[in-house]
């Protein structure tokens, strides 16, 4: 029923029917001659007698009512019952009403990649009854084309009220199970873009997987720095972690994981020459656990331990993540489950040591082909930093450079940098970060058929990241997509990545990630070898007390796509589904 609900209240309590309003007006125009001449044109359409007795116009309309003559949404006989008596300005009225009274009708085009079992427009039908509460009365079937190979369209007329149409573009965006059952790989709104549920080239058997995902299934690896120099902030980071694990275990239905990396330990202490494995191992590793207590324990027992300057963990940690990624049905709880979400939280430290060779694997790790690997099996790395006091009063050329590198090994993933001057904020950025990916993993599909049909465009030819990010983000906003990010003090926290940080996130390798970081360090050295720095603060003032108690961050739930989330989701594409390896 399009217009039953259209009632106007009056002084009273009396309602009133802007349809009958409508008849009753139109009634008046009608003259005696031209009311004749209605009853003659209907003779056969209503009973004789019952014309007989319509001895006014409004007599005749009430009577066209009851058969289902006219209606509402059925204006079509009244229309040319008006032209056959040659009311031609009663017409006009009848169509201004139409246009101005009935609410008008959205055109929506349910794509399929093959043709469908002959039930579907049946199937649709009660599917949209069922599940978004539409009035079967308010889908009108409009017709149907084969629009290409294996490609063909359904199309519907439905009311076009705001809470319908917004409904409907939710469902497809979330890729509801119903239109999967129904066989839509694809949905358009009127003029709207294409929102695809399932990629295309399903039909040309590339089989893409969305994002394979289940909300309710999050497989979280927190990878943690432990080579800290001050116990003070051990202690302190511990006591994040604590909240952390609060808050996540009771914001999402999650596994945890938690790697800790020291420096390499290149030789047993004094004493201990049969080895203990809290010393002699880089990287210890809680397997998955959905329980607090146990990861509570856990990070209690977190202890400080390696060679003061030695060369970092980093890579031995990551190795353990990407142990971890590896899809199995292990019953010893170290391998994610198929249908999670995976998400790598790295926490690492940095000092004034400027320089990747810090990073150097004693043990043949590679930071950069493991970040890839966790990529290919679909985890996203977020890197936090914490970040230590800098001395102002020492000159540095590659005081940036380090940041940039871990900038880079996110986005090789498609995750984020933050660098936090305070462990204060991990718990919430953190929590902030996951929820982000979340929202960011139900593009990936839609992400996938925009690069891949750009990609083909090129016919063999060469095609450019920056060319291709720019067609994703027009894509994904023209499809009306809003993810999560995080906010500090209500902006955006993070921007688009710099020229040097991409560099790395393209490095195959470490030696090649040390050879930019070289390259960059020799510019930077140049440009700042005449600059003088000013007297500054020493290394050791608490970096607590440099924070401004109007410094929060912040989850906002509705952004568009920025330039920075289509860079990090073009990653995801390429680097999962396009890089050798």
């Amino acid at each position: 029923m399009a217009h039953g609900d259209s009632r106007v209240v009056v002084s009273g309590g009396i309602i009133l029917n802007k349809f009958r309003i409508f008849l009753e007006r139109l009634s008046q125009e009608i003259e005696e001659d031209q009311l004749q001449g209605l009853k003659f044109i209907l003779q056969g359409s209503i009973p004789s007698g019952h014309l007989e007795k319509c001895s006014k116009p409004r007599d005749l309309f009430s009577k066209m009512l009851q058969q289902g003559l006219l209606g509402e949404d059925n204006l079509d006989n009244l229309e040319k019952l008006l032209t056959d008596v040659k009311r031609l300005d009663l017409v006009k009225r009848v169509r201004v009403y139409r246009q101005s009274e009935l609410p008008a009708v959205e055109l929506v085009c349910f794509s399929f990649g093959m043709q469908a079992d002959v039930n579907v427009q049946q199937n649709l039908v009660h599917s949209m009854n069922a599940f978004l509460g539409f009035d079967p009365s308010e889908i009108h079937l409009e017709g149907s084309e084969q629009v290409g190979v294996n490609w063909w369209n359904l199309n519907f007329k439905i009311t076009n009220r705001k809470e319908m149409v917004d409904s409907l573009r939710w469902a497809a965006i979330h890729k509801l199970p119903w239109l999967n059952h129904c066989g839509v790989k694809a949905v358009r709104i009127g003029n709207e873009s294409q929102i695809l549920l399932q990629p295309i080239t399903r039909s040309l058997s590339l089989i893409t997987p969305d994002c394979n995902h289940n909300d309710n299934n999050l497989d979280l690896i927190l990878v943690v720095d432990c080579a800290l120099s001050n116990p003070v902030l051990l202690g302190r980071l511990k006591t994040q972690l604590r909240h952390l694990i609060n808050d996540i275990f009771d914001n999402f239905h999650l596994r945890l994981a938690l790697i800790s990396y020291q420096n390499h330990q290149r030789h047993p202490r004094p004493g201990m020459r049969s080895g203990d494995p809290r010393i002699n191992n880089t990287a210890l590793i809680q397997k998955f656990t959905d329980r607090k207590d146990i990861m509570k324990e856990t990070i209690e027992s977190l202890r400080r331990l390696g060679r003061p300057g030695g060369t970092r963990g980093l890579a031995d940690g990551l190795a353990l993540a990407v142990q971890l990624s590896e899809v199995g049905g292990d019953s010893n709880n170290l391998k994610c489950r198929k249908n999670a979400i995976k998400v790598c939280i790295l926490l690492p430290i940095l000092d004034q040591r400027k320089t990747l060779e810090n990073f150097q694997c004693e043990h043949g790790h590679d930071v950069m082909k493991l970040c890839h690997q966790l990529t290919k099996n679909y985890v996203t790395l977020h890197t936090i930093v914490i970040s230590q006091p800098e001395p102002a009063y020492i000159p540095d050329p590659a005081h940036d450079l380090v940041t940039d590198f871990f900038t880079g090994i996110s986005l090789k993933t498609g995750g984020k940098f933050f660098q936090i001057s305070d462990v204060k904020f991990i718990s919430e950025v953190a929590r902030y970060i996951i929820a982000a990916n979340i929202s960011e993993e139900h593009l990936f599909g839609t992400a996938y058929d925009i690069v891949i049909e750009e990609i083909r465009k090129t016919e063999g030819g060469d095609v450019s990241l920056e060319d291709l990010n720019i067609k994703l983000q027009e894509g994904l906003n023209q499809r009306s997509f809003h993810v999560s990010s995080v906010l500090f003090n209500g902006q955006l926290a993070i921007g688009p990545a710099t020229k040097l940080a991409k560099k790395f996130s393209l490095d195959e390798d470490f030696p090649s990630a040390c050879e930019t970081f070289q390259s960059a360090l020799e510019k930077r050295r140049q440009s700042t070898c005449n600059i003088v720095a000013a007297p500054g603060t020493p290394s050791d003032v608490d970096m607590e007390e440099a924070q401004t108690t109007t410094s929060q961050f912040s989850l906002s739930t509705d952004c568009v796509i920025t330039t920075e989330v289509s860079e990090r989701i073009l990653q995801r594409v390429v680097q999962r589904r396009f890089w050798p390896g």
